[in-house]
């Protein structure tokens, strides 16, 4: 993921701005010990790095170990970026973004 993350941020003739988008659920605990409600940091399906390219486009990767799985929920939403002419992809490796960003 950090590498992946690094690689993007060094491509500024493709990559505009991209940040690591934490997903998951928790509580927060109060001072006095008590914990809120549960609460979702992203939408399901949410990539891993959301950005923006030069061109204006959005960027979305979801960053998999070498056999790592899709959810349906993350494949269907990098379609719909796909779909309305962004820029989605799933990266295994720094070779995969550089394959293809080109």
């Amino acid at each position: 993921m950090r590498a992946v993350l690094k690689y993007l941020r060094l491509r500024k003739d493709r990559v505009a701005w991209v940040e690591r988008l934490n997903s998951g659920a928790g509580q927060l605990a109060f001072a006095d010990g008590a914990r809120s409600q549960w609460m979702r940091f992203a939408w399901r399906g949410a990539p891993d790095l959301l950005g923006q390219m030069t061109d204006g486009r959005i960027l979305c990767c979801e960053v998999k170990a070498p056999s790592g799985r899709l959810r349906p929920d993350q494949e269907a939403f990098l379609n719909v970026v796909r779909c309305q002419g962004g820029v989605a992809f799933v990266a295994r490796s720094v070779d995969d973004v550089k394959e293809f960003l080109g």
